[in-house]
């Protein structure tokens, strides 16, 4: 059985407010989903850049309950739909000029989406630099 990640977020910020949080019909959309239980859920925190901030109403730091980034990412599409398309595709990966790390260790160089997240844990988004 797969389901989409429960909790609540909370925007840190100029405009702090809460937002209460409702099932998304994720689960009839893509196959590889977290099985999120509101018991299994932790506090974690995310920080958006500041070029991504438009796109959760200028807060610079989320708070949310999950278990996992998969289950983190399923948080941002739910609440954020716009902060998760410059996140991730369509098929739910993360971009590729994207990099999501946990604390300070790439996501890639643990388990990717299936990273298991601690409390106090911070996922930071960040765009890829590049120039010439």
């Amino acid at each position: 059985m797969r389901g989409s990640a429960t909790g609540s977020v909370l925007l840190l910020g100029d405009d702090a407010s809460i937002a209460s949080t409702a099932s998304h019909p994720l689960a009839s959309r893509m196959g590889a989903l977290s099985l999120e239980r509101p018991e299994d859920a932790i506090p974690v925190k995310v920080f958006v850049p500041g070029p991504l901030r438009p796109y959760c109403g200028g807060a610079r730091e989320l708070a949310l309950s999950a278990s996992s980034v998969r289950a983190t990412l399923e948080g941002l599409e739910r609440d954020y739909p716009r902060l998760y398309t410059n996140v991730c595709d369509e098929t739910g990966a993360v971009r590729e000029h994207i990099n999501v790390f946990v604390n300070d260790e790439h996501m890639r160089d643990r388990e990717g989406l299936d990273t298991e997240l601690e409390p106090g844990d911070t996922i930071i988004i960040l765009p890829a630099v590049s120039g010439g």
